[in-house]
């Protein structure tokens, strides 16, 4: 389900967000919705297929927005994200 406002966000809510940064490990998002949260994904959950990921990634620029992001974790204000 999506979040909204009155909504808190925990695993297995759909999010959307802003690439901010995309390091070697993850890609960095700014992710609104009840608060402020910083997000991240995994180069392994941007697709199913390693090669797509790899591509997927290569072609991220911050500036980029996701607007389906699964919340896969919570750790304090940072969210663990997969875009498959």
């Amino acid at each position: 389900s999506r979040v909204f406002s009155t909504e808190l966000v925990k695993p297995g809510n759909v999010v959307s967000g802003v690439v901010e940064r995309v390091t070697p490990d993850a890609i960095v998002l700014d992710v609104t919705s009840q608060g402020h949260f910083k997000g991240t994904v995994s180069p392994q959950h941007l697709a199913d297929h390693s090669g797509h990921a790899a591509l997927m990634k290569s072609a991220l620029r911050p500036g980029y927005e996701f607007d389906q992001l699964l919340v896969l974790d919570v750790e304090g204000s940072n969210l663990i994200l997969s875009a498959k």
